[in-house]
């Protein structure tokens, strides 16, 4: 055998007329025998904690979690934490049906991102100013004067690094993260055809660009969308940006609830409800069942 280290099970006798008390007497005697060895011991399996939340889950990958990846909670299956791969696309979707935590989930992950030194400017509704997320820029109307100067900002941030881009030969440079959320995404995008003059485009047309040329200069763009309320904005370019990038998060619900994922080869999982705090990680064809974070109630 070697030194390989192996692991078996052993059946142990309580000897007792209650469940309750037989299997304390079991795991009495099994504390006991784990004591008492010298030798070595294989791997823990890894298990999903009870109660899954940002703080914990961010203290467990902290060594081992990169500016480009981002935890968003527990692969359901292997128990080990899931890394969402920030640095592989510009847009992400998120969808869910209501109370499913979007704008909570929307929350603690843009408090992650801001503790790795990311900037993190999000549009959404007042429930964001009264949230306890730190470093975070929250704007209520895309055509807010902060936001435009944000977005002009970022236009000219965009142009330099793309400048170091090319003048690197190739090397591929990692930017520091810039993220753009969109909290609740129907409710603004009637009102994102603001233009700006000092870059000759829409607040609509900036944000589709970043959607499609942005990823290798830092810049990333979230948008949550509740299931179901696709329909009347399916026609807007901004949101085909976003969805045809297929990568994003499913909250709740079923994985059918709604039109904006195009996945083949998922039909089983279509109709089936998921439990409280589980959704899906999207990755284009793959489709990745996680625990991710609920607030507390």
């Amino acid at each position: 055998m070697g030194e390989d280290v192996y692991e078996m099970q052993v059946a142990l006798f309580g000897d007792s007329a209650a469940d309750v008390e037989r299997a304390a007497r079991i795991r009495e005697i099994g504390m006991a025998m784990s004591n008492a060895w010298q030798g070595a011991l294989p791997p823990k399996l890894p298990r999903i904690p009870t109660d899954v939340t940002w703080e914990r889950l961010q203290a467990e990958v902290i060594r081992e979690q990169s500016v480009q990846d981002v935890a968003v909670g527990y692969y359901a299956l292997e128990g080990t934490p899931a890394l969402l791969p920030l640095g592989s696309q510009p847009a992400w979707l998120i969808t869910g049906p209501k109370f499913c935590g979007k704008t909570a989930f929307l929350q603690g992950f843009a408090q992650q991102v801001a503790v790795q030194e990311g900037e993190v400017h999000v549009l959404g509704s007042a429930a964001w100013h009264e949230s306890n997320v730190e470093n975070v820029h929250v704007y209520t109307s895309p055509q807010e004067p902060d936001y435009i100067l944000m977005l002009e900002r970022l236009y000219t941030e965009m142009l330099e690094r793309n400048q170091r881009q090319k003048a690197s030969h190739g090397k591929a440079e990692r930017f520091k993260p810039i993220l753009l959320i969109i909290d609740e995404l129907p409710a603004f995008l009637p009102n994102m055809d603001h233009r700006v003059e000092s870059i000759q485009l829409t607040v609509k047309q900036f944000l589709r660009m970043c959607c499609t040329q942005s990823a290798g200069f830092g810049l990333y763009v979230f948008a949550s969308v509740p299931g179901r309320s696709m329909a009347g904005i399916l026609h807007y370019d901004l949101f085909l940006s976003i969805v045809s990038q297929r990568t994003g998060l499913i909250l709740g619900g079923k994985l059918g609830d709604d039109d904006a994922w195009d996945l083949p080869g998922h039909d089983a999982l279509k109709n089936e409800l998921l439990g409280d705090g589980e959704g899906y990680m999207v990755l284009k064809n793959e489709v990745h069942r996680i625990v991710y974070p609920r607030p507390s109630s």
